[in-house]
This record gives C-alpha cells, sequence and structure tokens, in this order.
C-alpha cells in the first residue's frame, strides 16, 4: 500500500513539473557555462596563465641553480676521492646528501608554491566570471546558470551556452 502511495505521489509531483516546465516561456531555462573554456579563451584568463608560465620559469631557474652546486659538489668529491682521508670523504659525503635532501625539498616547496599560485590566478578569473554571470542574470532573468560538466550535462542547445558571452563580456571589460 504504500508503495502505491508513494508511486501515486511521484506520477502527480512528475506531472505537475512537466506541466510547469509546458507553460514556461522559450528563453527561461538551465544556461549554461564552459568555465574552463572562459579561463582559457578570455584574456583575463590568458593573462593568468601567462603569469604562471613566469613564475614556472623563475622557479625552474632557482632549481637549475641549485642542481648546478649540487653537481659541482659531487664531481669535486668524485675527483677529490682518492686524495681525502676516510674522515674528509665522510663529511664532504655528507654535505652532499644534505644539499640533494635540501634540493628534495625545495622542489617540493616550489611545486606547492606553484599550486597556491595557480590556484589565487584561478581564483581571480572566476571572480570576474562570477560578477559577469551575475550581471547577465540580473540582465536578462535568466533563471539558473549552471557550469558546463561534461560528466553532468550530456547535451545544451547552444542557446543556452552563454561561454562565448561571458568571454566577451570579460574581454570588453579588460579592454575597456
Amino acid at each position: 500500500m504504500n508503495k502505491n502511495v508513494f508511486l501515486s505521489t511521484l506520477i502527480g509531483f512528475l506531472a505537475s513539473s512537466v506541466s510547469c516546465l509546458a507553460n514556461a516561456q522559450a528563453p527561461e531555462g538551465v544556461y549554461v557555462v564552459d568555465v574552463q573554456k572562459v579561463i582559457a579563451s578570455s584574456l583575463l584568463g590568458k593573462g593568468a596563465r601567462s603569469n604562471m608560465e613566469a613564475e614556472v620559469k623563475k622557479s625552474e631557474t632557482r632549481l637549475a641553480v641549485q642542481r648546478q652546486e649540487f653537481e659541482r659538489l659531487k664531481t669535486d668529491l668524485g675527483k677529490q676521492q682518492a686524495l681525502l682521508s676516510k674522515e674528509a670523504q665522510e663529511q664532504k659525503s655528507e654535505n652532499l646528501r644534505k644539499k640533494q635532501r635540501e634540493i628534495e625539498l625545495g622542489l617540493a616547496d616550489e611545486q606547492d608554491k606553484l599550486k597556491r599560485k595557480n590556484g589565487e590566478e584561478i581564483e581571480k578569473v572566476l571572480v570576474e566570471v562570477r560578477k559577469v554571470l551575475a550581471q547577465m542574470a540580473e540582465e536578462k532573468s535568466y533563471p539558473m546558470i549552471i557550469e558546463k560538466d561534461p560528466r553532468l550535462v550530456v547535451y545544451v542547445n547552444p542557446a543556452f551556452d552563454l561561454t562565448d558571452k561571458v568571454v566577451a563580456e570579460l574581454d570588453n571589460q579588460k579592454l575597456g
């Protein structure tokens, strides 16, 4: 008996939902925006990517200097090994291991810094995207805008895809 009540309620709910959707005006619906495309295509997103590329180059330069120092110490130890006492060899080997650990820790630290910086750059873009979307939703009375995620959105009518409009608006704001 409970199953029949539940099914009747569910069918009634679905029927009323379908009739509400049928009575909706054509421009109303769920709109989507491909945020990844906005980040990749907009001037703001390209600027963020450029900033990150500059940070990566700085990081690579710092790490290259450390690696060169390590290789120099390693080469020096190899050349001096026959001339050094056992204690001196152990001391230089220990210094070499310390330098290698420093480089490994430095690499992990640089990766963390780059991840944080990337997150900050993306967040700057996302803040602006949200502002543009809120403005568009207000002006055009869009009832709902969601992110176009291929895992969730199987198909969207191009008329409901706001991605290109968001990119254009961000670029206009950046240039204006």
